[in-house]
């Protein structure tokens, strides 16, 4: 998960191959779904970081003839108003 500097949290969706973008109450306690980003290059995304104006997504590979992992980078999805 990735927290923005205001409200809104980005959180991989591993079993939907996406990334939920969540805005969060004043005290962070609950949250409301704004948006789901799909990206062809995710596959079994367990983890994202924000990186100035992209999101670095890891993607897990549980097929052992792969690499343990990789890096999908995508623009940042803009935080609803």
């Amino acid at each position: 998960m990735a927290l923005t500097d205001g409200d809104v949290l980005y959180a991989a969706r591993q079993t939907a191959d996406s990334i939920a973008r969540i805005r969060l109450t004043d005290a962070f306690a609950r949250g409301r779904l704004l948006s789901a980003t799909h990206d062809p290059s995710f596959g079994s995304p367990n983890d994202v970081a924000i990186a100035g104006d992209r999101l670095l997504v890891t993607n897990t590979q549980f097929d052992p003839g792969t690499p343990p992992f990789t890096v999908s980078s995508i623009p940042l999805p803009e935080p609803a108003r």
